[in-house]
């Protein structure tokens, strides 16, 4: 491996990310969670996380795009890169969803379980 395919790999991932971001600058991380994971199937538990954004973004690559990562083995839920108006309208949701930013530290209860 030379020398310039070292240097040159790093510089592209975080270039990749930087435009990645710039993409849409008024989506932040938001961590949705769902709480106990409703089946055992871990691809069900992601497919569910994709019908929820679907329905926020009108589709399922959409949805797709915008997932970070999938919490689907000790609990349901999901990173994605949503908008403030996006992350209200899961959190409006009659599922049981919290939403969160890494940013800011807002919570939106739909239910509470007491």
């Amino acid at each position: 491996m030379d020398l310039r395919t070292v240097f040159c790999s790093p510089v592209l991932l975080v270039l990749l990310v930087l435009v990645h971001v710039s993409a849409d600058a008024s989506s932040k991380l938001y961590i949705v969670y769902m709480g106990e994971k409703q089946h055992d199937d871990p691809s069900v538990v992601t497919a569910s996380h994709h019908d929820v954004l679907a329905s926020v973004f009108g589709s399922q690559d959409e949805a797709r795009n915008s997932i970070i990562y999938s919490y689907k083995h000790g609990f349901s839920g999901f990173a994605a890169m949503l908008t403030e108006s996006q992350a209200k309208t899961i959190a409006g949701r009659k599922i049981k969803a919290k939403t969160t930013t890494t940013y800011v530290l807002n919570t939106y209860k739909i239910s509470t379980t007491d």
